[in-house]
């Protein structure tokens, strides 16, 4: 292709392109009237704090999909605020993707900018911040449209210039005709442009959860890698999609709870459970139940025959239940709400919209701080509640079938080094000895990764400085006692078809 050509294809493109940008542009400048405004009424205004009062969802994934209610892409508010003893209520709409890295839902308190005039017209902070717009000058008309043609000539160039390079090689040869494999340094019968392998890989899925923190830590401080293992984590915004991600076979291993456990391998994706990953003691990862003021709610009995805001089928149901049924409520006036988003259930509980809610730990804390009412919660008396390490039975077949080929081919040969590092070829057994270091770090400087815990489990900034780093255990299989009532449980409630039984020793259902 002539270079001449490469520059005409690349103008037609610019020209093509070019009324479009100029209608964007044009649109920008015309939202620089409300950005003035906006500046005008942080500037010279005053403010106040808004208080959400309600929040609902909709536009879900799947119409159809019965799970699609946790997954919602828009969340619509109300916040009301006060000015001179007038209330006042403001509408407004958050996507999800304009809260990541913040929240998952719409804050409990927004800060809003009125002039003393005219309280009903009112900025947010974030609507003044993005409202940056310049006017359309030279560059932006004329000299950004001509160094886009000349950026598309260019790559179109260097683009041209690679192919005829790489057209006048074979396959697998140099320009000289010698193999690849004579370059200097390259392994014998190596691909050409072959990369070293990273090591065993495995992908880890998990929900943002401070659950899964000592795998965050082992990342971190490069622990996989000592162990020669490249391990890719994955976070996921539902039990839901965690599942999903593991029936296909997107992911190895997931970090979740024991019913999820038992109702993947009864639906036909079997899984074993290798370790605790939180919830030895009951001291460790708490859940419980929590009212806001207004509710009047100061005990559990107060919650007989009230609705209570849950997640069928999940570790907090189990709580929730658990808890109610040694406070003597008898089970018909234990009544449920479905709400599976757990932030979403923390804002109605927040705002009353629902007598209570079944909460893990990060927002029974984030609610102690903001003067919510802890009606109950796990940590005494019996341990009720365990998070689990959970691996597809296929992989783990695999990975130990690789692992026994590895002693063989050690054990029949003369180097013992060779042998020494084939004994602990298990990826899992890399992956246990992976988490039992960053817990061990854990144990001995907690504070250290508070930062780690706060951006990876996405906790609020008003839990930032102060929440709890937990203590984790080291990986060992969950006990008969811990597994047992809860397929009970479940069988019960109707979410297993069949009895399940649990082999502690190989950490698998039994039908």
């Amino acid at each position: 292709m002539a270079t001449e050509t490469i520059v005409l294809i690349s103008m037609g493109i610019t020209a093509v392109c070019y009324p479009f940008y100029l209608v964007f542009m044009m649109r920008r400048r015309e939202r620089r009237n409300t950005t003035d405004e906006a500046a005008i009424i942080k500037r010279d205004g005053c403010s106040t704090v808004a208080t959400l009062r309600k929040v609902s969802c909709f536009r879900p994934a799947d119409i159809n999909d019965p799970h699609a209610r946790d997954r919602y892409s828009t969340y619509k508010t109300i916040y009301e605020y006060v000015v001179d003893g007038i209330a006042y209520r403001k509408k407004y709409y958050f996507r999800e993707y304009d809260m990541r890295g913040k929240s998952s839902t719409p804050p409990v308190q927004l800060t809003m900018y009125y002039l003393p005039d005219n309280p009903k017209k009112v900025f947010t902070e974030n609507q003044i911040a993005a409202r940056s717009v310049r006017k359309i000058g030279g560059f932006t008309a004329v000299l950004f449209p001509l160094l886009f043609m000349l950026l598309l000539a260019f790559v179109g160039l260097a683009l041209f210039g690679c192919n005829n390079a790489t057209a006048s090689h074979d396959a697998g040869t140099l320009e000289n005709g010698a193999p690849a494999s004579a370059l200097p340094g390259a392994e014998p019968g190596a691909e050409p442009g072959a990369e070293p392998g990273p090591g065993a890989a495995v992908t880890v899925g998990t929900m943002i959860t401070e659950d899964f923190l000592p795998m965050w830590v082992a990342e971190q401080e490069g622990i996989f890698t000592q162990e020669g293992l490249h391990v890719e984590l994955m976070t996921f915004q539902s039990a839901q999609e965690l599942s999903t991600a593991l029936v296909a076979g997107e992911i190895d291993m997931a970090m979740t709870d024991p019913m999820v456990a038992a109702a993947l391998t009864q639906g036909g994706c079997e899984v074993t459970m290798e370790w605790v990953t939180l919830g030895e003691t009951a001291q460790q990862g708490r859940f419980g139940i929590m009212a806001s003021p207004e509710s009047g709610v100061r005990s559990l009995e107060d919650l007989a025959g009230k609705p209570i805001g849950v997640g069928s089928n999940t570790i907090l149901e189990y709580v929730m239940d658990k808890l109610m049924e040694q406070a003597g409520i008898p089970a018909e006036e234990v009544l449920k709400e479905e709400i599976r988003k757990i932030p979403v259930r923390y804002e109605m509980m927040a705002g009353n919209q629902v007598s209570a809610a079944a909460l893990p730990a990060s927002l029974l804390y984030l609610g102690e701080q903001t003067g919510m009412v802890l009606v109950a919660d796990d940590t005494q008396g019996a341990n009720l509640s365990q998070s689990v390490m959970v691996v597809r039975r296929d992989f783990a077949a695999a990975d130990a079938a690789d692992a026994g080929a590895a002693d063989a081919g050690a054990s029949s040969s003369a180097d013992q080094g060779v042998a020494a590092a084939a004994a602990d070829a298990s990826v899992l057994d890399r992956i246990r000895k992976s988490w039992d270091k960053a817990v061990a770090l854990l144990d001995a400087d907690p504070s250290a990764y508070r930062a780690l815990l706060v951006e990876k489990a996405s906790l609020p900034e008003l839990a930032a400085e102060s929440y709890p780093v937990s203590s984790y255990p080291l990986a060992k299989r969950p006990t008969n006692e811990m597994i047992d009532p809860i397929l009970a449980w479940m069988l019960e409630k109707g979410y297993l078809d069949t009895a399940l039984g649990y082999d502690s020793s190989t950490g698998a259902f039994t039908r």
